[in-house]
């Protein structure tokens, strides 16, 4: 009894080129497709499962191996590989992978960052489709208690790094000190790291951003992440809004702390002490009535810091 081979698998999904009786390699199947000597079902390759008349059993072989042909054009090689021409051209939309670990905080002390990010890779966007949409990285506060008494300002921490370093700038010495540049910086350049010669007036920018947990400035509690102002409170947590309360206290009721007010009149001539502000005083506000309205009398106001005297 003759015997009956094994008749062609269906044209597989993405890996397959939907061929007689195997998947062939791309260059096996360009030469198929380009000769036309091949386009006859080999007799050796073709068969029926199971029994029936061996008459029948010509025609069925050939439709089979003609719908195989048909289905070769909806395939192509890309890399050695047999793609589907449908599912190729698609739009695939991109989406999100997996968080990734949490970075080390930026500071030890006084507020800092650790950030975290994702990749939009699990599929990325191909053929047109949209690509993800929402944060691809993410931040959170650690290290918020304050910084020990006595520790250097983080700015001027980042500026002193440069101690030493002309950048070969005429007329700076080889042993020139860094302090950092707070007023007179634009709102958008606040992040920036910008750095003044000690004693003089000139200053420079010597990086294009602060390191994450930075204030923006001497008169906020915001903190800059990746080169932007971002809000924080007197908590040092990024998104807080935690104020000080007139007492100066994070988050306080003003219960811990008193309004004091006064006038002066009795003055003889030289220095006279009006008042003693105990440290830690806030929303400090001192006027000066002219004498008869005058608008210049002589008389001035002046502040004086332990031993050290200043007119203002």
């Amino acid at each position: 009894m003759a015997g009956h081979r094994k008749a062609p698998a269906a044209p597989p999904g993405s890996r397959g080129c939907g061929v007689p009786t195997q998947t062939p390699s791309c260059p096996a199947f360009l030469r198929r497709k380009e000769d036309p000597a091949l386009s006859q079902p080999p007799e050796e390759e073709i068969g029926l499962r199971g029994g029936g008349p061996e008459e029948n059993a010509g025609p069925l072989r050939f439709l089979l191996f003609k719908q195989s042909l048909a289905s070769w054009d909806r395939w192509y090689c890309r890399h050695g590989m047999c793609i589907n021409r449908e599912l190729d051209l698609r739009p695939v939309h991109g989406e999100w992978g997996p968080w990734g670990p949490y970075s080390v905080c930026s500071r030890s002390c006084g507020g800092g960052t650790r950030s975290t990010s994702r990749d939009c890779n699990k599929p990325e966007p191909r053929n047109g489709g949209k690509f993800c949409v929402g944060r691809r990285m993410k931040f959170r506060s650690c290290n918020t208690e304050p910084c020990p008494r006595g520790r250097k300002d983080f700015r001027e921490e980042q500026c002193s790094h440069f101690d030493g370093k002309h950048f070969n700038i005429n007329g700076l010495p080889p042993s020139v000190r860094w302090v950092p540049k707070y007023s007179g910086i634009l709102m958008k350049d606040r992040c920036k790291l910008f750095c003044r010669v000690a004693g003089t007036m000139a200053y420079y920018q010597l990086k294009d951003r602060v390191i994450d947990g930075t204030p923006c400035g001497t008169d906020t509690f915001d903190i800059c992440v990746q080169g932007l102002c971002r809000q924080a409170g007197c908590d040092h947590v990024l998104n807080s809004k935690a104020r000080n309360d007139k007492c100066g206290v994070c988050g306080g009721d003003n219960s811990s702390c008193k309004t004091l007010a006064g006038t002066f009149n009795d003055a003889e001539y030289g220095y006279n002490t009006v008042v003693r502000i105990p440290a830690g005083a806030t929303n400090i506000d001192i006027k000066q009535v002219s004498y008869s309205g005058k608008p210049e009398d002589d008389n001035y106001l002046a502040a004086v810091f332990g031993s050290r005297r200043a007119l203002t």
